[in-house]
């Protein structure tokens, strides 16, 4: 997994493999404002991990005003 996010070369923010309480965690954040080209897309990240560990589960946030505007045009009465 290390490997991997070496090889990624994360632009910004924190891209992390972490033991804590005995389990290993995956660390995400710190995120800029522009859409990410596809090695450095959180998604994509998540995906690879599942191919490289599977069985590993998680939660992923994400804030984009650029979609909430595209689901406000699709249901505009939320």
């Amino acid at each position: 997994m290390r490997r991997h996010f070496d090889e990624i070369e994360w632009p910004s923010g924190v891209l992390d493999l972490r033991a804590v309480n005995g389990d290993y965690q995956v660390w995400i954040a710190g995120l800029n404002n522009h859409k990410p080209v596809t090695k450095h897309n959180p998604i994509e990240v998540l995906r690879k991990i599942g191919e490289l560990a599977p069985g590993s589960y998680g939660v992923l946030y994400i804030r984009d005003d650029k979609a909430a505007k595209v689901l406000d045009i699709i249901n505009p009465n939320t």
